[in-house]
């Protein structure tokens, strides 16, 4: 699915972790990488994301996920971080806890970050 097609995007770190949630999400939600948090300056985010109505960072629970996460956090009105658990990744996290505990982490997470 493309941008335009969805109104929310979920930004994940690496491949493997986008690759998962457009599986899990993609159904409802664009999903999105960067290919790692440092490459994401390099590009034009009110451009990429001019349609969309919410953008979440779901970014690793690690400093580096923490910290591109604050970068970007409410720096538009539309940007929020949705940061997972100490030390896990989407796909690590996924792994842990099934789909079922997976989706529900995201939806509550992002219901709580959303206003």
């Amino acid at each position: 699915m493309s941008l335009r097609e969805h109104r929310t995007v979920l930004v994940a770190e690496g491949e493997f972790d986008q690759m998962l949630l457009d599986q899990t999400f993609g159904d409802r939600f664009a999903t999105v990488t960067f290919g790692g948090t440092s490459d994401i300056s390099k590009a034009e985010l009110s451009v990429l994301f001019f349609n969309s109505e919410r953008v979440y960072w779901a970014f690793d629970g690690d400093a580096a996920g923490a910290n591109a996460a604050a970068k970007y956090d409410r720096k538009n009105p539309r940007y929020r971080k949705l940061l997972l658990p100490d030390g896990e990744d989407v796909t690590s996290f996924y792994l842990k806890t099934g789909e079922k505990k997976f989706t529900e982490y995201f939806e509550t997470r992002m219901q709580e970050v959303a206003d």
